[in-house]
């Protein structure tokens, strides 16, 4: 039996439209076409994207890291799920430099336990 994995990039002026699923073989594909793209203002499209895992998300944040002119624009649920449980939403989304203090780190309790600290913003 044969597994065909539907994904496709296509670059639309400054635009980089993805589609289909990234997974970890679409994420290998994805981070050569943003390489490409590393120093550019370029805005990815990825309304057709119907599977992103940890995999895609790991190539989008090594892109950003790269290129601060990279920002995610149009996404699918499924990006956007995965964005916002990551606590990586505004960073891609909204390009705006990285912040790592303490005031902006999201914790995720799933049961309250002594000393571990609840979810906040």
């Amino acid at each position: 039996m044969t597994t065909k994995f539907d994904f496709s990039c296509e670059t639309i002026g400054t635009t980089l439209v993805v589609r289909g699923d990234i997974d970890i073989i679409g994420a290998k594909r994805l981070a050569e076409r943003l390489a490409d793209l590393d120093g550019q203002v370029a805005e990815l499209d990825m309304q057709g994207v119907t599977f992103f895992d940890s995999s895609a998300l790991s190539v989008l944040l090594a892109a950003r890291e790269r290129n601060e002119r990279l920002r995610v624009g149009e996404v699918s649920q499924d990006v956007s799920i995965v964005l916002k449980i990551t606590g990586t939403y505004r960073f891609l989304r909204e390009a705006v430099p990285y912040d790592p203090s303490p005031e902006r780190v999201h914790v995720v309790s799933a049961s309250p336990v002594a000393g571990t600290p609840r979810a906040r913003e």
